[in-house]
């Protein structure tokens, strides 16, 4: 888990004409894989058609049709994985999908309390805490992509 603190009172300013401000400063509050999302389960089928037609002189051209079908049996995971659209389909996990806030004194002054992080190991519930929502989907994107059917057809030459 990371978030902005604010390291500036236990720092003195080297001579910074403008030095960050207190949120800039990234802290990992836990280890850098205490978290991890489930793996995305999907089964993929996909068939093609050729025909060659025949030409004189050499050239080939070919007719094509091909029929994919994207998560054939609709497994969903909480998985950051899900695409933006049926030709986006998210190999790669984003967890700007699922909710991983940390709540601290820079974003919530009245409810922690600031440490040093230079001397202090911050304590969840005292200096910091998970968001209410945290783990949770923010949208639709944090599932694996939906059952989808794709056609093409198309010449080739």
């Amino acid at each position: 888990l990371v978030n902005g603190i604010d390291a500036r009172p236990y720092v003195t300013n080297p001579g910074y004409v403008t030095p960050p401000d207190g949120a800039n400063n990234q802290y990992f509050f836990t280890g850098r894989d205490a978290f991890r999302m489930e793996g995305q389960k999907r089964t993929d089928f996909a068939a093609m058609y050729t025909y060659g037609l025949p030409t004189g002189g050499g050239r080939r051209v070919d007719l094509y049709i091909q029929g994919q079908l994207i998560n054939l049996f609709n497994q969903f995971q909480l998985c950051g994985c899900g695409g933006s659209a049926a030709f986006a389909l998210g190999g790669n996990v984003q967890n700007q999908n699922i909710d991983s806030a940390v709540r601290t004194n820079v974003t919530h002054p009245a409810l922690y309390q600031s440490f040093n992080p230079f001397t202090t190991t911050p304590v969840e519930g005292v200096h910091w805490a998970k968001s209410p929502t945290f783990g949770l989907a923010l949208n639709r994107f944090a599932y694996t992509t939906p059952r989808t059917f794709r056609l093409t057809f198309g010449v080739r030459f």
